[in-house]
């Protein structure tokens, strides 16, 4: 699993920040440093981390500002940025216990701990080694700045080792599209989260003709030999492999089984489109596209065209806010 990397951050293979990591960075410019100690052991578990002969989700991971440290600074007032946002999307206020689902090595997590410091937040993965170095991070931060910290779980999506309705918020980002089982990932999401509680999520939709991972253009739930010929015949022969393991997911699939969880759900990519159609922004992501809605909206077409995105579903991105009926209208 991978986590938001802001969704992570997305970083280039070139070294070169991409425009979503100086958009998000800019966002994040008035946020507090992390502080955090480093020593031998922290420099080596990184070390260990980006090892590029390690098969992870990580894709092209790119060191940013110079150092460790100035990177992980970068990242977190970056992933800081993002938490905030996505929970104000899900109208989370003061949560009692969050579970970043797909944590890596746990920037959101921390993120989310710096924004509701008496939260009790958890960050799950299966890859032990981002576990082992978030939780080593956590051990390291700064007490004065965080007075709890995470707590990581090295578990897989489909067995999540919470009772039931434990969470307030829960949070996936470019996450749900690398899991064993998308089915069984949701079910174990709607089951932790309380009455009343809130999940957001965000993925690639894959009826959007792009694959944004290995950065290719590619039929609508193309096969997926079909895609890994196209990679071949552009030069990513070498990265063709990375296709196997992901989950076409897309709007049908996703409000399917959020109707039959019991979950009530927003579809916020449309809302987004809207948005960057008419200029005010919300374009992360888009690349491109972003360029060529913005071209549309300013010809006057953007509720023709926003119209007919959201009845094609033909948007780049799946953005939900689900919620379990019962408790409190809002995760608080």
């Amino acid at each position: 699993m991978q986590s938001a990397k802001i969704s992570s951050l997305d970083y280039g293979v070139s070294g070169k920040v991409t425009t979503f990591e100086e958009t998000a960075s800019k966002r994040a410019s008035d946020l507090e440093a992390l502080a955090l100690s480093w020593d031998d052991e922290l420099h080596a578990a990184w070390s260990d981390w980006l090892d590029p002969d390690r098969f992870s989700f990580q894709r092209g991971y790119t060191v940013l500002g110079g150092s460790l440290q100035a990177h992980v600074d970068t990242v977190y007032r970056a992933s800081t940025a993002v938490v905030r946002r996505m929970a104000n999307e899900a109208g989370v206020v003061a949560p009692n216990r969050v579970l970043d689902f797909g944590c890596s090595v746990g920037f959101n997590s921390l993120a989310a701990q710096g924004l509701f410091p008496d939260a009790e937040v958890h960050g799950i993965d299966p890859e032990g080694i981002s576990i082992e170095l978030g939780t080593l991070m956590a051990s390291r931060l700064d007490r004065g700045q965080f007075g709890k910290v995470p707590q990581y779980h090295e578990a897989p999506g489909e067995r999540l080792p919470f009772d039931d309705e434990t969470f307030d918020f829960i949070y996936s980002t470019t996450v749900i599209e690398h899991v064993d089982d998308v089915n069984v990932c949701l079910a174990e999401m709607a089951r932790v989260l309380k009455s009343g509680g809130a999940i957001y999520l965000d993925a690639p939709n894959y009826i959007f003709p792009y694959e944004p991972h290995v950065g290719s253009m590619m039929l609508p739930l193309s096969p997926k030999s079909l895609l890994k010929t196209t990679m071949r015949m552009r030069g990513k022969g070498r990265e063709a492999g990375f296709v196997d393991h992901l989950n076409w997911v897309h709007p049908g699939w996703m409000e399917r089984r959020f109707r039959e969880l019991g979950l009530v759900y927003e579809n916020r990519a449309i809302a987004k489109v809207r948005r960057v159609l008419s200029g005010e922004g919300g374009a992360v992501h888009y690349g491109r596209a972003a360029a060529a809605l913005q071209f549309l909206g300013r010809l006057g077409l953007s509720g023709l065209i926003g119209g007919a995105l959201a009845t094609s579903r033909l948007y780049p991105s799946l953005i939900y806010v689900a919620r379990k009926p019962g408790g409190p209208d809002r995760a608080a």
